[in-house]
């Protein structure tokens, strides 16, 4: 039993394929494949935070169709739709939205180099449309530009994200491939690593992520301001991950608002919108609008839907309310909807220019590959008996989406034969991998060979390339089995009813993620192709995944087709398409008893693909006027002259009743002694013809010249005279070789003899020759033209030393040299000694010579770099005259060596360092101690400087903290040297006379910084406060200050029988403290009974004083 391990997905920022970031945000991307079976890969995304605009302050793959045809560069925008038409909403997806995949990159950077480069124009365009189908759907301006200037720069803010697997935007200057421009793009651009092109703005639209509650990528690429916006590119190659730059800002923000089609920007957008753009997130934007007391609600007919709303953040584009639908996730994707699903949404209690206001549309999800019960399609009518050889014209009805029409025309018989693997008698066209190959053989059915698609790419497909028009009763029969598959991965068969466009299943098989195939053996499956009677269609099979999937090649883990038919239907066997641009009308000549299928479709976009076909009208020609002349024939003629002019003999054309087409190939025609022209005309029956050319430049040379009337031909030829003999050849060289290895066997280029017609003689000295590469030898003989010859002899045994050898053919010579290279100059890496522990060192530059070829170059124990490039521990190769320099860290411990070892081929260098005697330990240093201090206080010594210490070294301390090179203080070890500036500190006793001590230890050296507090007094001398007599009853008396004298530090101060003020504040009876110069006062409610002593006692330190007062 086999066992496949599986490797599912986790949220976590380590284990990631997609990344995107915006301002403050920074990720990593880092990836897990499992082992050699099958095993899970990562296929959703992450997003970082959108950018803030500069002048303000903060406050998985879904599925996606297959392009067959590419952006218009002509065509990237400018488009006004309505989505509230379904079908022009399915068609705006399939046309325009999905002309921008699979759109090639051929980036030409290089990480190495830190070279950005460029991407081609087509990717670019393939990006800005997809920039500006967004805007469209969303009724906002869709006519971005993409300023060159914006993309320079947003092109190396790319390659700095993918050349450090890193997002950031304010990169540091350390980043490999940092440059101004770079981050100045990736402080302005949605950035993403693991996506790039129309792929990250797909991502940014999306939104997806914990952290982007906000949707800012969105929110920039919806602004309606914007005019402007810069794509930069780099694909993922070896380690690096892709990545993309989306320049966002283009110094419009907060200008006049365009017109739109709504006031508000909603996403998904009010009306029909394919599931595959429709985001977890959705929002509602509107210019100004305060949000914070607005709510959402959400129906799907009758039935309420529950919505999660996000905290409302301004600073990204207009002010936006986002919320989440029906509970889900941020990192999900948005379900294919069985059938269209409308959802009423509510925005209520927006607050706009300070008046509340409500909002209500409809959105309705789509699959945009199922067709609407109402659509337009063009229906072609006409002539279904045509008579043959004659012009037919045939009429088709308007569509209103359309701004030009295709017309179909193909001839057609019965469908026959069947795609087999074994025979490949149907041809079938390649769209798997390049990794494996498409027939597979040894397979587990009864026939040696199948079809198979292996889960290597998101999409493996085989398509059998016949147009196929089913009748009511077809059938599409074909055999399969699928092997080990998650529930991400599905096999399918494909129709395509717009000539491959755009693809639908017709039959489809999603894994179970059971852990067994899913099929154990192969079967035949029988689909019905009623629903696409009479339309023109095409078929394929495809293996795709959605999220993780089984890895390998092998049968068991493939989707395997084979014999696959098609009965009771009509193929084409020739077809031809017509733009018949704004025209509904089209013609063509049928052929005598030929059938004929014809059809038409509307195209809204110019340079995208129309609508789907419409419905097939057959038309079978009848016999006409006969337009097929007599056979006829021209008299070769031979031995004529070079470069002359020749004229055949005349011929009658007969055996035709109209005018008929008349063309030449090859030279001119005159019509019965008229001018000759080569230019397509009409003969008549009885005209006469003659045909003309000049004859070759060159001897025995044949030309022909080929006349066509009515599609019958006769061809007109000459030959020219034989050649007399000549055995000189042209000149001919070889080229010298330099720098060769000593006694070595040396061969020289190919040279071709040309310039005789005869066999001429050839000759040798000091050395051999070798004809059409044949044995080598020095014997003289005979060589032909266009034979090919090479010479070879040894080089010389000594440096820098020319050898020589002379090949002659038919009188011309020419010399083969090699010379010896020079001899080499020693290359030594000096030695460096007492250098500083843990320090960077650096050889001396050395020049490579001696080599005969770029050879090998490894590095151990250091970094190498050539030619005053980067350094790098990576293997690379050198060659003669390269400059080579070499770096390592020199030892921590004293009197130690390091040794970096150099490997030129099979040559070893060695650069080597030794540390000087360590001595860590600094001259002695003190602290003054510091007496008669106040208590419980922060004191600080003076500064002191270390010297006498040659390395680093370690500093400790004990009852306190320190502070190194006026840095912040701590208590943690630490480490300083020569020259640096240390302060301790600590808090003084809290006692009468009492010592704190600090201990600061470098290297062994021990100070001490010791404080002593100086005596207290805290006995105040005596106070008083007079008695007050007579007072009202019940009344707050207040007594006279006392000044309190003979305390040197804070005493403490309590009072019961009422409260106590100190210098004239509040009054209370909590306990305080109080020092020498302070006012003190009491009161108290005096006595509700006459004559009676209210008495509230006062205790400063241990004195106490009492206030009375007696009522009258």
């Amino acid at each position: 039993m086999q066992v496949f391990s599986v490797v599912k997905r986790f949220a976590v920022v380590s284990i990631i394929a997609t990344f995107l970031l915006s301002a403050c945000q920074e990720g990593k991307l880092s990836s897990y494949q499992g082992d050699a079976r099958p095993s899970v890969l990562l296929t959703s995304e992450v997003l970082g935070d959108a950018p803030n605009y500069p002048a303000l302050q903060p406050y998985p793959l879904s599925e996606e169709l297959e392009a067959a045809w590419r952006v218009p560069s002509s065509n990237t925008g400018g488009w006004t739709v309505n989505p509230s038409n379904r079908q022009l909403a399915r068609a705006f997806y399939n046309s325009v939205y999905s002309a921008s995949l699979n759109t090639p990159i051929e980036w030409t950077g290089n990480h190495a180099a830190c070279n950005a480069g460029a991407t081609s124009s087509a990717f670019k365009d393939s990006v800005l449309a997809r920039i500006n189908y967004f805007r469209a759907m969303a009724g906002v301006p869709a006519s971005v530009t993409l300023s060159n200037t914006f993309n320079t720069k947003a092109q190396q803010a790319a390659l700095m994200m993918s050349a450090n697997n890193s997002l950031s935007h304010t990169p540091p200057s350390s980043w490999r491939c940092y440059t101004a421009d770079g981050y100045t793009a990736a402080s302005s651009s949605n950035i993403s690593l693991g996506h790039n092109g129309w792929d990250a703005v797909g991502g940014q639209m999306r939104d997806n992520g914990t952290n982007n509650t906000v949707a800012g990528h969105r929110r920039w690429l919806l602004y309606p301001q914007t005019q402007q916006m810069g794509t930069g590119d780099v694909p993922a190659i070896d380690t690096y991950s892709a990545a993309n730059a989306v320049w966002v800002f283009d110094g419009r923000f907060g200008s006049a608002r365009p017109t739109t089609r709504d006031d508000f920007v909603a996403w998904p957008t009010k009306g029909f919108n394919p599931y595959q753009v429709v985001p977890v997130r959705w929002s509602f934007a509107y210019p100004g609008a305060n949000f914070a007391n607005a709510t959402v609600s959400m129906k799907q007919g009758s039935v309420n839907v529950p919505v999660t709303l996000e905290t409302p953040t301004n600073g990204y584009g207009e002010n936006t309310l986002v919320w989440r639908p029906n509970n889900m996730t941020p990192d999900q994707d948005w379900p294919k909807p069985a059938a269209d699903t409308s959802y009423q949404v509510s925005v209520n209690n927006v607050t706009v220019n300070g008046s509340s206001r409500n909002f209500s549309y409809t959105v309705t999800v789509i699959d945009p590959q199922s067709v609407g019960t109402s659509e337009e399609q063009v229906q072609v009518s006409g002539n279904t008996n045509p008579v043959g050889g004659a012009l037919a014209t045939y009429t088709f009805n308007a569509v209103s989406l359309a701004q030009q029409y295709e017309a179909y025309v193909a001839e057609i018989s019965e469908a026959t034969g069947s795609y087999n693997a074994e025979s490949d008698s149907l041809n079938v066209t390649d769209g798997t991998d390049a990794s494996y190959d498409l027939i597979y053989s040894d397979s587990d059915i009864s026939d040696t060979a199948v079809y198979r698609l292996a889960p290597v790419t998101s999409s493996e497909t085989v398509e059998f390339p016949i147009t196929y028009i089913p009748s009511g009763d077809s059938i599409l029969q074909f055999d399969s089995k699928l092997g080990y598959a998650t529930d991400g991965q599905t096999a399918a068969l494909q129709i395509s009813v717009d000539g491959g466009a755009s693809w639908r299943d017709i039959y489809s098989k999603t894994g179970t993620s059971s852990g067994n195939e899913e099929e154990s053996a192969f079967s035949t499956k029988t689909l019905s192709l009623s629903a696409y009677a009479d339309k023109l269609v095409k078929f394929r099979a495809q293996y795709r995944h959605n999220g993780y999937r089984y890895v390998g090649v092998t049968s068991d883990v493939s989707f395997l087709v084979d014999n696959v038919q098609i009965s009771n239907a009509q193929q084409v066997v020739a077809e031809s398409i017509q733009n018949t641009g704004s025209a509904t009308s089209f013609s063509f000549t049928p052929a005598n008893g030929k059938r004929y299928a014809l059809a038409g479709r509307a195209i809204p976009w110019v340079g995208y693909p129309g609508l789907d076909w419409g419905a097939v009208l057959y038309s079978d020609a009848a016999h006409g006027v006969d337009t097929q002349p007599d056979a006829f024939s021209f008299t070769a003629q031979t031995n004529v002259a070079r470069s002359s002019l020749m004229t055949s003999n005349e011929v009658t054309v007969s055996g035709i009743e109209v005018a008929v087409a008349m063309s030449v190939a090859g030279g001119h025609y005159s019509i019965n002694g008229a001018a000759f022209t080569n230019t397509p005309r009409l003969v008549s029956n009885g005209d006469r013809v003659r045909v003309q050319h000049t004859s070759a430049t060159g001897y025995a040379t044949k030309v022909d010249t080929t006349l066509t009337i009515g599609g019958v031909d006769g061809t007109f030829s000459s030959t020219t005279l034989t050649e007399p003999v000549d055995t000189t050849p042209d000149a001919f060289s070889f080229t010298a070789q330099t720098n060769v290895v000593r006694s070595s066997a040396m061969t020289s280029n190919s040279i071709t003899v040309g310039g005789i017609n005869a066999p001429a003689a050839i000759s040798v000295a000091g050395g051999s020759y070798s004809i059409n590469g044949g044995a080598f030898t020095s014997t003289a003989g005979t060589v032909s033209n266009g034979a090919t010859v090479r010479v070879q002899h040894n080089a010389s045994a000594n440096y820098a030393t020319k050898v020589d050898t002379t090949l002659t053919i038919g009188g011309v010579s020419s010399m083969f040299s090699s010379t010896t290279l020079a001899e080499p100059i020693p290359m030594i890496f000096s030695e460096k000694t007492d250098v500083l522990p843990s320090t960077l060192m650096t050889s001396n530059s050395i020049t490579v010579n001696g080599l005969t070829a770029p050879v090998a170059l490894t590095i151990t124990g250091g970094e190498y770099s050539k030619n005053s490039g980067v350094y790098s521990k990576a293997k690379g190769t050198v060659q003669n005259g390269d400059q080579l320099v070499v770096r390592h860290t020199s030892s921590s411990k004293s009197k130690t060596a390091v040794t970096t070892t150099v490997k030129l081929g099979a040559q070893t260098l060695t650069f080597k360092s030794t540390t000087l005697v360590i001595d860590t330990a600094p001259d002695a240093f003190s602290f003054a101690e510091l007496t008669n201090v106040l208590p419980a206080t922060v004191l600080e010594s003076e500064l002191v400087t270390l010297t006498g210490m040659n390395a680093p070294t370690a500093v400790s301390i004990s009852a306190g903290e320190y502070s190194l090179n006026g840095g912040a203080y701590t208590k943690a070890k630490g480490t300083a040297k020569t020259g640096d500036t240390l302060r301790v500190r600590h808090v003084s006793s809290s006692k009468s006379q009492g010592k704190v001590t600090t201990a600061l230890t470098v290297g062994g050296v021990k100070a001490s910084f010791v404080s002593t507090v100086m005596l207290l007094d805290t006995v105040p001398d005596a106070f008083s406060f007079p008695a007050k007599t007579a007072v009202a009853l019940n009344t707050v008396v207040e007594s006279d200050p006392a000044t309190i004298a003979g305390i040197n530090v804070p005493t403490a101060v309590s009072v019961s029988g009422g409260e106590y003020s100190l210098n004239g504040g509040a009054y209370t009876k909590v306990k305080g403290a109080l020092k020498a110069g302070d006012i003190l006062r009491v009161r108290h409610l005096s006595s509700k009974v006459a004559k009676k002593t209210v008495t509230t006692t006062v205790m400063v330190g241990t004195i106490k004083a009492v206030f009375k007062s007696t009522a009258q």
